[in-house]
């Protein structure tokens, strides 16, 4: 790895394949094999294949290269930053596929290849993964030679379990968590902020295995845990004050401190959630949810929201 703030929001990629068996590997290796063929064709028929270098980027447990270099007889690359690709080494030599094919293991942000040296560069579902999309694209663009393609596949990918929003997504593919988080900083009603704190309670029983192994690699890494609040808390955060600013502003609010304010109110949320992600307390149903995020911006709101004071009465 070149550094961890790099390879940080990879963690959840890395656990989730860690337990589970993509049972697809055979059916979407084939698939590449034959988009990235369809481009050639296209956009660079002259291409001679013999003579020809093809680098797959982020290939994971993926043969691709592997089935272009028999077919074709063309020098193949297949570079991750997991030890995977020996599992698509395996698959390939199993059905059969010898070509002259390289594993390389690389981060992407930086590749340990000379520049012009690939006719084609493929990646697939993977950029998403960067905070420095630009700077893994570039990469790709430095290796490849002046007339060769990039043909870049699926990005950014649908998500489940994730709760931050990738600097790379679109807006339009965010999920309804990411979205709230993403209109945090035009909360303008008591009903705004209910949803919000809504849509983060609700947890799944199939998320909780990422958060925990995220949560426990947080508290073994500071740099992960700042690489996480940053992207989620710190969202939630901006939001929060924004709005506890602008109403302290109108006068809705007594004057507080809106970062002090809103780092409390996330500290309440966090002690509320943190029993359920250990277990100790069962997740909360969707009328409960509703429920909570009822109190929580009932204690926000009611607790210092400003009053006419009655002549005569307490100071």
């Amino acid at each position: 790895m070149k550094s961890l703030a790099l390879d940080a929001p990879q963690l959840g990629e890395h656990a989730w394949h860690a337990f589970t068996d993509d049972r697809a590997i055979d059916n979407v290796s084939v698939d590449h094999r034959d988009r990235i063929e369809a481009f050639v064709r296209k956009h660079l028929p002259s291409l001679d294949w013999r003579r020809a270098r093809l680098l797959e980027v982020a290939a994971y447990r993926h043969y691709t290269a592997h089935i272009l270099a028999a077919t074709h007889g063309c020098e193949a690359v297949v570079t991750d930053i997991a030890a995977s690709l020996r599992d698509g080494t395996a698959s390939a030599a199993a059905q059969g596929l010898h070509g002259k094919t390289t594993m390389v293991v690389a981060d992407f942000h930086d590749l340990p290849f000379s520049d012009d040296y690939f006719d084609v560069v493929f990646v697939a579902s993977s950029v998403h993964h960067t905070r420095s999309p630009e700077q893994v694209l570039r990469d790709m663009l430095r290796v490849l030679k002046p007339a060769g393609i990039l043909i870049v596949e699926n990005e950014p990918c649908a998500r489940v379990c994730c709760f931050h929003a990738f600097v790379s997504n679109r807006q339009e593919s965010f999920t309804p968590f990411e979205a709230a988080l993403r209109e945090a900083g035009q909360l303008a009603s008591r009903a705004a902020m209910v949803t919000l704190f809504e849509k983060a309670l609700d947890i799944s029983e199939a998320r909780l295995p990422f958060i925990r192994t995220l949560l426990s690699e947080s508290w073994a890494d500071d740099s992960i845990l700042q690489e996480f609040g940053q992207a989620w808390l710190g969202r939630i955060h901006h939001g929060l004050e924004a709005f506890i600013g602008a109403q302290v502003t109108a006068g809705a609010f007594r004057p507080v401190d809106p970062a002090i304010a809103a780092r409390m109110v996330i500290g309440m949320f966090a002690g509320l959630v943190l029993p359920m992600l250990r277990g100790v307390e069962p997740l909360p149903s969707p009328p409960e949810r509703h429920a909570l995020a009822e109190t929580i911006v009932a204690v926000l709101l009611d607790g210092v929201q400003a009053r006419p004071r009655i002549e005569g009465g307490p100071r």
